[in-house]
This record gives structure tokens, C-alpha cells and sequence, in this order.
């Protein structure tokens, strides 16, 4: 899948990757997107232009996101 992400889409993306290469991959959702600059406590919300972004970013349905690297 090929995505163009904004900057904050990115980084978002880039702190998921970097939480998974070091054995925690499930990070706080709002705690992400804050370091990554988004003023959106909601990931939904930062990821509207990907409609398909729940097939690279999946959620424990309680705040805790991952990438789906299965």
C-alpha cells in the first residue's frame, strides 16, 4: 500500500515504527499524537484523508495504537 502522508501523519507513523522496533508496539494514542504535533486528541481525526489507514494502524479499542506489521 502506498500512502502520502502529511507531517504529522508521518511522524505518527514514524513513532509507531520506532515503539515496535524497540518491543513496545502498543503506545497511547493521545500521547502520540501530541508528541507528533497534532492539536487532534483523536487518531481518526488525523488520518481522514487515508481511507485506508485501519489497515496500517490498528487500535486495542482504548486509546492504545499499533502498526500492523502482521
Amino acid at each position: 500500500m502506498q500512502v502520502q502522508a502529511g507531517p504529522i501523519q508521518a511522524e505518527v507513523v514514524r513513532a509507531l515504527h520506532e515503539a515496535a522496533q524497540a518491543g513496545a508496539p502498543w503506545q497511547n494514542g493521545k500521547a502520540i499524537l501530541s508528541r507528533a504535533g497534532s492539536k487532534s486528541l483523536r487518531m481518526a481525526d488525523v488520518f481522514e484523508s487515508q481511507k485506508d489507514w485501519r489497515h496500517l494502524i490498528r487500535s486495542d479499542r482504548r486509546g492504545g495504537y499499533r502498526l500492523n506489521l502482521d
